[in-house]
């Protein structure tokens, strides 16, 4: 009975364990972009039928002092939903200075 009540206990801890570090962390960029390149977000706008603007998006990963560059809204989206699904950092969208 308490060899059954340990086994249970076990089991909970490490499902609980393995759900906290669901959040990752990322040393490079490349292994940022890997990451998200093979995730259920980037997976779903990829197979999606939508149209989607033409309209580079650059966001500024500030924990990682880091740009990332999406090549249209659809992408940005994913990456946007990639990032908060995922990780516990924070994002900023650059806009880019036009001079007339």
């Amino acid at each position: 009975m308490i060899r059954n009540l340990f086994l249970i206990s076990l089991v909970l801890v490490l499902v609980a364990c393995e759900n906290i570090n669901e959040n990752r962390s990322y040393s490079s960029p490349e292994e940022l972009d890997n990451s998200f390149k093979s995730s259920k977000e980037y997976s779903d706008y990829k197979k999606s039928t939508d149209f989607f603007l033409m309209a580079l998006k650059t966001y500024k990963i500030k924990e990682l002092d880091l740009t990332y560059t999406c090549t249209n809204s659809g992408e940005a989206i994913a990456f946007e939903l990639f990032i908060k699904n995922n990780t516990n950092y924070t994002f900023k969208v650059m806009t880019p200075n036009i001079s007339i």
